[in-house]
């Protein structure tokens, strides 16, 4: 038997808590900053997809070197995915 904590406004989920073992088992994607912490295990191996497995081989590639500096801008103004930080209001005034 496990619990299973979600963000209660949206749905996310934030960990999993194995009511039978000391740990608990934090979605590292809930994070602010998921750098900060490195992981101590990787758990359900079995569920993995094959390709996974092959991502530390790929050619690494940064998106952001595709765009100029203005291409950025435009694009972060034409994004509605509410920041990773408090607000005072959402959305913002004159974007909905």
């Amino acid at each position: 038997m496990v619990r299973r904590g979600f963000c209660r406004d949206c749905g996310t989920p934030l960990f999993f808590d194995p009511v039978d073992d000391d740990r608990m088992l934090v979605v590292l994607g809930s994070l602010d900053d998921p750098s900060r912490y490195s992981p101590a295990s990787e758990d359900s191996t079995e569920s993995r997809l094959p390709f996974v497995a092959a991502w530390a081989g790929l050619r690494q590639k940064v998106t952001e070197d595709d765009f100029s500096p203005d291409e950025l801008v435009r694009i972060a103004r034409s994004n509605h995915q509410h920041p990773d930080h408090d607000t005072e209001t959402w959305p913002p005034e004159g974007r909905t």
